[in-house]
């Protein structure tokens, strides 16, 4: 039985460095990386738009499967740390309405899709914990990637996912705060952490 972990944060948390960090320290265990290209071209392709209901539905939809399929595929491995993941994903699915000042009934609306999203239960998940300052200066740093939507995720979004992330039982979420840790210390703790799972 696989024992796949998730790698939790904001935007410019350090989480794909830390992932980066492990891929080079733990030779036993797999990446996943998130990549949203595909689903990006693909809601290009058809015009929509996640501001209005059917968009989101829709949008939501084309994750949801690219996160469940991405879930079979890591099966294949006996450990596995991903980039963000399932829970990622529904905790979007159900909160980013909202902050945006919409009230839509996301639960009922894609009923099935989040029970079949919800069977990606993971053996652990670990939270990278950070200052919106020291978001702020990450994103300043990398200038490698645009984060377009960082703002809004940092003002609207993060108190509320470090809420939800922390009342989660199936796994509790463990938290590591990384304010004032070079990129080698944070890349330590996500390794320590890891070895906790791995027999």
């Amino acid at each position: 039985m696989s024992v796949i972990l998730s790698l939790q944060g904001c935007m410019a948390a350090g989480k794909t460095t830390a992932a980066k960090f492990v891929e080079n320290h733990l030779n036993n265990v797999f990446v996943s990386y998130e990549n949203p290209a595909p689903m990006l071209q693909e809601i290009k392709r058809q015009g929509w738009n996640q501001s209005t209901l059917d968009g989101f539905i829709e949008i939501q939809r084309l994750f949801i499967k690219a996160e469940i399929n991405r879930w079979d595929e890591c099966k294949q491995y006996q450990y596995v740390l991903m980039d963000l993941g399932a829970n990622e994903i529904e905790f979007f699915t159900l909160f980013y309405p909202k902050s945006i000042g919409f009230d839509w009934d996301v639960e009922s609306l894609l009923k099935d899709e989040l029970a079949e999203l919800r069977q990606c239960v993971y053996t652990g998940v670990l939270f990278l914990n950070a200052s919106a300052q020291t978001l702020i200066n990450n994103k300043q740093m990398d200038i490698t990637r645009n984060r377009g939507s960082f703002d809004h995720y940092l003002t609207k979004l993060l108190d509320v996912k470090t809420t939800w992330f922390s009342n989660r039982q199936q796994p509790e979420t463990d938290f590591i705060d990384i304010n004032g840790l070079t990129i080698e210390q944070i890349g330590q703790q996500v390794v320590a952490w890891i070895k906790r799972f791995i027999t």
